[in-house]
């Protein structure tokens, strides 16, 4: 006898299971969906053009000495400099301490020229550029009397020597000298100029030379063997250099005379010194 299976119907409790067994498996094999989380993006700072870095302003003074020290009555040029270079709006120079006359040439330059002696003389500048930049700077200066500085020397000849009848003497000057420089014999109260063919003895580079004579080398050394004669050094001014040059017009011709007296201006910057006819 044949059976026959007989079929499920699909609303049965089997077809339910089935169903819900299938979700399930289809459940699990599925990939499981990424959760996305946006991240947060930090604000961006606006970019800042690129600026030059300004160069602070440099002042310097400069002189035209080699030394912080000057001399009552010479002038001084003071020049300032900046660095970078601009152009200068305005520029006030004035004395800080100190006694003296500041001559503004320039914005940028000024003449100085000490009236008495200090420890401490101080020039100030300050003002601004046309750019606006203020600037200030001081220089310090110690200012020195004539007498205080050495300005003419006589290196040859010493006071108390026995000397022969014709010297060559030599000796050095400061930049500040631009007087000619005379030496000068006196004996018998007379000052007699010791020229070269009439003219003062050379100077450079701060060196001067000439040859002196004490009395009359033409002669027998023995006519002034033990005479005592001054030497001086002068420089001439003005006045002395026209009484030295009328003097020598008719010098030679009355056989060098010499003078009873000098001019104001023939100034002796050396000691006198007192030598003796051997």
């Amino acid at each position: 006898m044949n059976k026959h299976l007989s079929p499920v119907p699909f609303g049965s409790l089997y077809w339910r299971g089935l169903i819900v067994l299938l979700l399930f498996l289809s459940a699990c094999a599925a990939p499981a969906t990424p959760v996305i989380q946006d991240t947060p993006v930090p604000p961006q700072a606006t970019p800042v053009p690129p600026q030059d870095t300004p160069i602070p302003l440099q002042v310097a003074l400069a002189v035209q000495t080699d030394q912080q020290e000057i001399t009552v009555g010479n002038p001084v040029a003071i020049v300032m400099s900046l660095n970078p270079p601009a152009a200068i709006a305005e520029a006030t120079w004035t004395v800080v301490s100190g006694e003296g006359n500041l001559e503004k040439k320039t914005d940028d330059v000024v003449v100085f020229t000490p009236s008495q002696e200090s420890d401490l003389a101080i020039i100030k500048v300050q003002g601004k550029t046309e750019a606006g930049l203020a600037f200030e700077q001081k220089i310090t200066f110690r200012v020195i009397g004539a007498t205080d500085k050495i300005l003419v020397t006589q290196d040859t000849l010493q006071d108390g020597q026995t000397v022969p009848c014709e010297n060559f003497i030599k000796g050095t000057y400061a930049e500040t000298v631009t007087d000619p420089i005379w030496p000068v014999i006196y004996v018998g109260a007379r000052f007699h100029f010791q020229d070269i063919n009439g003219e003062a003895p050379p100077m450079h580079s701060g060196k001067w030379s000439d040859t002196v004579r004490f009395g009359d080398c033409t002669r027998s050394q023995s006519v002034n063997a033990g005479v005592p004669f001054q030497l001086l050094i002068v420089t001439a001014g003005p006045d002395c250099q026209a009484q030295i040059a009328d003097y020598f017009l008719t010098a030679r011709a009355r056989g060098f005379p010499g003078v009873s007296g000098l001019a104001d201006d023939c100034q002796e910057v050396v000691d006198r010194i007192v030598v003796t006819r051997e």
